[in-house]
């Protein structure tokens, strides 16, 4: 007797099987790059942020060691005699959206630096422009804004300069 049944797949099943399979890699590569897109840009983040911290840290350790005499406090920018005695600006480079010590880029991507003064009450000092108001000034507030892929961080510091007495 022979047997005239066969077994096997039809060429539409295979057709069916194969389209399915690309519908599935296609979701799986897009899930894919859009998970390595995400880790990227989580990256860049963490390296703009890191970078920022390291500025901030760096300058809040030059104001510390500085006297009344040897600085001009403003809102965006800081102006004074390092212990070395060189003349150091830290200031926002606005059109590159960088931070500043003199013409040395510490940072990317900041889009805001701003600087506000305190007195021994914690009290803020407003009027810059007066001598006598600068001379009651005890700590500075350092704040950074920095952003990168739609992020906006923000940081801060207080630094009370250890010769402002």
């Amino acid at each position: 007797m022979i047997n005239t049944k066969q077994s096997g797949f039809t060429l539409i099943e295979l057709i069916i099987v194969i389209i399915i399979l690309g519908i599935v890699a296609a979701i799986g590569s897009s899930v894919l790059y859009q998970s390595f897109r995400s880790q990227e840009k989580s990256q860049e983040l963490i390296e703009t942020t890191w970078q920022a911290r390291v500025a901030i840290r760096r300058l809040s350790q030059e104001l510390f060691s500085i006297t009344l005499n040897d600085f001009t406090p403003a809102t965006h920018q800081i102006t004074f005699k390092n212990i070395w005695g060189e003349m150091v600006t830290y200031s926002l480079d606005t059109p590159n959206h960088t931070l500043k010590r003199n013409t040395e880029t510490l940072a990317n991507n900041v889009n805001a630096l701003d600087f506000f003064y305190y007195d021994e009450n914690n009290t803020a000092v407003m009027d810059l422009s007066n001598p006598t108001e600068i001379a009651k000034i005890r700590c500075i507030k350092i704040q950074i804004s920095i952003e990168k892929n739609n992020a906006i961080i923000p940081l801060q510091t207080i630094v009370c300069p250890r010769n402002f007495l």
